[in-house]
């Protein structure tokens, strides 16, 4: 498999936390409306870039949230927001980006289960056009090579922390 690369042009949102409501004297779990249509959404933008059938085995998935930045944002903060001297320090947490992201990938069958999602390196930033910027790769590709190449005089294999040591990550 070769890496998978591509650019969603809408603006990303979190994951949200499901609802819980009591009908008809029973608990019952929903999603909101609004997670229902940015799905719905982002859905479609990967179906169009999904493969043709599940990639296999450990991947790395990598991703850029692009944020929006906000109308009232005075030009000189927004320039400074474009070269990542503001950072998007608000919501949504990139955590939950995440895991939305990770989630209408499932869906839409890049791979069997997101747990053959073995190392997640993600970011956020305020951007002119928002949008998600994706890469997908199995283990030994993209970053995994360069770190590799670092630490071939020890065990092969790079850990957090001779990742931290050498800049990369």
């Amino acid at each position: 498999m070769t890496a998978c690369r591509f650019v969603l042009n809408c603006v990303p949102t979190a994951q949200a936390r499901t609802r819980h409501a009591v009908r008809g004297g029973h608990s019952v779990a929903y999603k909101s409306v609004g997670q229902k249509s940015a799905e719905a959404v982002l859905d479609d933008l990967l179906l169009a870039r999904a493969p043709q059938k599940p990639l296999e085995g450990p991947l790395v998935l990598e991703f850029i949230a692009g944020m929006p930045i906000p109308a009232s944002t005075p030009k000189r903060d927004r320039e400074a927001m474009l070269r990542g001297d503001i950072g998007h320090t608000k919501k949504p947490d990139l955590d939950n980006l995440g895991k939305q992201l990770l989630d209408a990938m499932t869906r839409t069958g890049f791979w069997h289960d997101d747990r053959q999602v073995v190392s997640l390196l993600c970011s956020k930033r305020y951007a002119a056009v928002p949008g998600w910027e994706v890469a997908v790769y199995p283990v030994g590709g993209g970053i995994w090579a360069a770190l590799m190449e670092t630490t071939k005089g020890g065990h092969g294999t790079a850990s957090p922390s001779s990742a931290g040591r050498s800049g990369r990550v």
